[in-house]
């Protein structure tokens, strides 16, 4: 995509290309002084950081299109008919019941028989050394083998996690190059396919015996959809809940570590007592220290969005990392206060649409590994010694590396700390089912 740069339009006085690995906020408050919405020189694209004309932008699918159907060797990565590609009527239809069965009442077993074990487990790996860095040894796999017991996979090895782990990697890395990187689209072609051994055989059971998990619902609601919904669709779809299962939540954890150990000592211990002080605090790190920062769209039709005409065609940014700091709606934005109100007006998993089917499987993680890891070491501190560093990423950021020190326990007291604690996980209705699509 190159649209002719008009010397009417207002130009952001930072390009987003610059801001890797670096604190981005004072570079969305020069962004938004110019102007509600930019155009970014380097990017070759529309920026959008108030977060009403974000809200419009994720909304109106009727305006603005979500990409990633139309990049660059979209299906031989991720398919078709993936939940993604899906537009209008199909997306709608695809997307609403992914949600209704993630909600909070039916997840909630699975905090105690799937998300609990998993936590201690990667608890009771760190418990005997006295330091470890939160997202290579606890955080980065966590979320990938949690959603993994969601669809119904067989639980897997740690090295067949790290290799998914890296495998879904290769994929982010190609959304995140908008398809416009050579070699990051060869690599997540040959990634995508590298995955499909560890989901074909549950697939294929499912097709014909479905139970209580991800696959089954995927076949279910694809089979409500498409007459000739096949195995593809179902390994496609199970791909990106495997991926974006992954990241985003390990990130979430990092970045709420990071903020609690830099409270007072009383402080993180009233905000880690109970699900009445804890979540707020989550919906809050949500918010100020988003972990997606940037949603891509295109413009499918000629629009004016804060008073600068768009063109069909070209690409819009709705920055939701700027947009989660506007002073428009919030008090003090750049301060971190779970005590705010309304702390669930935050765009971090979008809006609309496209709104994160997964978002309550995300705080249900965070819900049970972030207690979990200071219930293990209550001495948990940063080693001493580490430079104060900005979150590093570009559309995704998080506090890492952040390398924790704690006194060595053994692996069996770290594991039992974490099981012996009350959930925070909301309390499921009598024959509540953890995915929501049963046999019956």
């Amino acid at each position: 995509m190159s649209p002719v740069v008009s010397l009417d339009r207002p130009l952001a006085p930072v390009s987003l290309r610059d801001l890797r690995d670096i604190d981005p906020y004072p570079a969305y408050e020069a962004i938004r002084a110019a102007g509600p919405v930019t155009w970014d020189a380097g990017m070759r694209a529309w920026l959008v950081v108030s977060h009403d004309d974000c809200t419009f932008v994720l909304r109106r699918e009727d305006l603005f299109a979500e990409p990633t159907g139309s990049l660059p060797d979209a299906e031989r990565i991720v398919g078709r008919r993936d939940i993604r590609s899906l537009l209008d009527g199909p997306h709608e239809h695809f997307h609403r019941a992914i949600s209704h069965a993630w909600r909070p009442v039916p997840l909630a077993p699975l905090a105690m028989a799937a998300v609990r074990p998993l936590v201690a487990e990667r608890v009771a790996g760190v418990a005997e050394a006295p330091v470890f860095e939160i997202y290579e040894d606890f955080a980065r796999l966590l979320p990938i083998a949690v959603i993994s017991r969601v669809l119904g996979l067989p639980d897997a090895d740690a090295e067949t996690l790290h290799r998914a782990r890296s495998w879904m990697e290769a994929v982010l890395a190609w959304r995140h190059s908008y398809g416009e990187d050579a070699a990051a689209r060869l690599a997540a072609i040959e990634a995508t396919r590298a995955l499909e051994p560890l989901l074909v055989d549950t697939v294929r059971d499912r097709r014909d015996h479905p139970r209580d998990d991800g696959i089954s619902l995927i076949w279910h609601v694809g089979r409500e959809i498409f007459p000739d919904w096949s195995e593809r669709d179902v390994i496609d779809n199970a791909k990106f809940m495997y991926e974006g299962g992954s990241e985003t939540t390990a990130f979430l954890i990092c970045t709420a570590v990071h903020h609690l150990l830099a409270m007072p000592e009383a402080r993180r211990v009233a905000t880690l007592s109970d699900a009445a002080t804890f979540m707020p605090f989550v919906e809050e790190v949500l918010r100020h220290s988003t972990v997606v920062h940037l949603r891509a769209r295109t413009a499918i039709a000629d629009v004016t969005l804060g008073g600068v005409p768009i063109a069909a065609g070209d690409r819009v940014f709705a920055i939701i990392g700027a947009a989660n700091r506007d002073p428009l709606r919030w008090e003090r934005p750049a301060e971190l206060d779970p005590s705010r109100p309304r702390p669930f007006g935050h765009l971090a998993f979008s809006v609309g649409p496209r709104h994160c089917a997964g978002s309550h499987l995300a705080r249900l993680e965070a819900a049970e590994a972030i207690p979990g890891l200071f219930r293990a070491f209550p001495d948990l501190h940063r080693l001493p010694g580490q430079p104060d560093t900005p979150p590093t990423g570009f559309v995704s950021r998080a506090w890492r590396p952040n390398q924790l020190a704690h006194a060595p326990i053994p692996r069996a007291a770290a594991a039992a700390r974490v099981d012996e604690a009350p959930s925070f996980a909301k309390r499921p209705r009598d024959g509540a089912s953890a995915a929501g699509y049963g046999t019956d």
